[in-house]
Protein backbone atom coordinates (compact mmCIF):
# COMPACT_ATOMS: atom_id res chain seq x y z
CA UNK A 1 0.00 0.00 0.00
CA UNK A 2 2.87 1.91 1.05
CA UNK A 3 4.30 1.78 -2.39
CA UNK A 4 1.43 2.25 -4.27
CA UNK A 5 0.80 5.57 -2.86
CA UNK A 6 4.60 6.53 -3.12
CA UNK A 7 4.21 5.86 -6.89
CA UNK A 8 1.23 8.19 -7.09
CA UNK A 9 2.99 10.58 -5.46
CA UNK A 10 5.98 10.49 -7.75
CA UNK A 11 3.05 10.46 -10.98
CA UNK A 12 1.40 13.15 -9.54
CA UNK A 13 4.75 15.39 -8.49
CA UNK A 14 4.02 18.76 -10.38
CA UNK A 15 0.47 19.02 -9.45
CA UNK A 16 1.21 18.19 -5.84
CA UNK A 17 3.71 20.85 -5.43
CA UNK A 18 1.70 23.28 -7.46
CA UNK A 19 -1.32 22.93 -4.58
CA UNK A 20 1.58 22.94 -2.04
CA UNK A 21 3.29 25.69 -3.35
CA UNK A 22 0.01 27.48 -4.03
CA UNK A 23 -1.32 27.52 -0.27
CA UNK A 24 2.07 28.76 0.75
CA UNK A 25 1.66 31.75 -1.60
CA UNK A 26 -1.62 32.24 -0.01
CA UNK A 27 -0.68 32.00 3.47
CA UNK A 28 2.17 34.27 2.47
CA UNK A 29 -0.05 37.21 0.88
CA UNK A 30 -2.22 37.00 4.12
CA UNK A 31 0.89 37.25 6.31
CA UNK A 32 3.04 39.88 4.38
CA UNK A 33 -0.59 42.27 4.35
CA UNK A 34 -1.07 41.72 8.09
CA UNK A 35 2.88 42.81 8.76
CA UNK A 36 2.55 45.46 6.00
CA UNK A 37 -0.78 46.49 8.12
CA UNK A 38 0.43 46.34 11.06
CA UNK A 39 3.72 48.38 10.69
CA UNK A 40 2.44 50.87 8.03
CA UNK A 41 -1.55 52.13 8.42
CA UNK A 42 -0.36 55.46 10.62
CA UNK A 43 1.65 56.11 7.25
CA UNK A 44 -0.04 54.50 4.64
CA UNK A 45 -3.73 53.92 3.34
CA UNK A 46 -4.41 50.01 3.30
CA UNK A 47 -4.78 50.07 -0.29
CA UNK A 48 -0.99 51.13 -0.79
CA UNK A 49 -0.31 48.19 1.31
CA UNK A 50 -2.29 45.90 -0.34
CA UNK A 51 -0.53 46.81 -3.33
CA UNK A 52 2.87 46.49 -1.82
CA UNK A 53 1.61 42.98 0.00
CA UNK A 54 0.12 41.84 -3.59
CA UNK A 55 3.85 42.92 -5.27
CA UNK A 56 5.53 40.69 -2.59
CA UNK A 57 3.58 37.69 -3.16
CA UNK A 58 3.39 37.92 -7.04
CA UNK A 59 7.02 37.68 -7.00
CA UNK A 60 7.25 34.87 -4.05
CA UNK A 61 4.68 32.87 -6.39
CA UNK A 62 6.36 33.29 -9.46
CA UNK A 63 9.88 32.32 -7.66
CA UNK A 64 7.87 29.30 -5.92
CA UNK A 65 6.34 28.12 -8.93
CA UNK A 66 9.62 28.63 -11.01
CA UNK A 67 11.99 27.01 -8.88
CA UNK A 68 10.07 24.46 -6.72
CA UNK A 69 7.34 23.48 -9.17
CA UNK A 70 8.98 23.67 -12.75
CA UNK A 71 12.15 23.85 -11.77
CA UNK A 72 13.32 25.95 -14.13
CA UNK A 73 16.95 27.00 -15.04
CA UNK A 74 16.30 29.09 -17.93
CA UNK A 75 16.06 32.59 -17.86
CA UNK A 76 13.26 34.22 -16.03
CA UNK A 77 12.69 36.50 -18.83
CA UNK A 78 12.57 34.43 -21.47
CA UNK A 79 9.79 32.11 -19.90
CA UNK A 80 7.61 35.23 -19.36
CA UNK A 81 8.37 36.22 -23.04
CA UNK A 82 7.36 32.47 -24.18
CA UNK A 83 4.42 32.74 -22.31
CA UNK A 84 3.33 35.25 -23.82
CA UNK A 85 4.11 34.26 -26.79
CA UNK A 86 1.74 31.44 -26.02
CA UNK A 87 -0.90 33.21 -24.88
CA UNK A 88 -1.33 35.69 -28.07
CA UNK A 89 -0.94 32.39 -29.96
CA UNK A 90 -3.94 30.82 -27.78
CA UNK A 91 -6.43 34.10 -27.60
CA UNK A 92 -5.87 34.10 -31.62
CA UNK A 93 -6.88 30.60 -32.27
CA UNK A 94 -10.09 31.35 -30.27
CA UNK A 95 -9.08 29.11 -26.65
CA UNK A 96 -9.00 31.18 -23.19
CA UNK A 97 -11.79 33.66 -24.60
CA UNK A 98 -14.77 32.09 -22.38
CA UNK A 99 -13.08 33.06 -19.65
Amino acid sequence: MLESALKAMRAHREKLLYLVVGGWNTLFQYVSFSVLYYLLHAQLFSSVILFLSYALSSINGFLGFRYVVFKSNGIAAWDVAAAAVALTRARSEGRGLEL
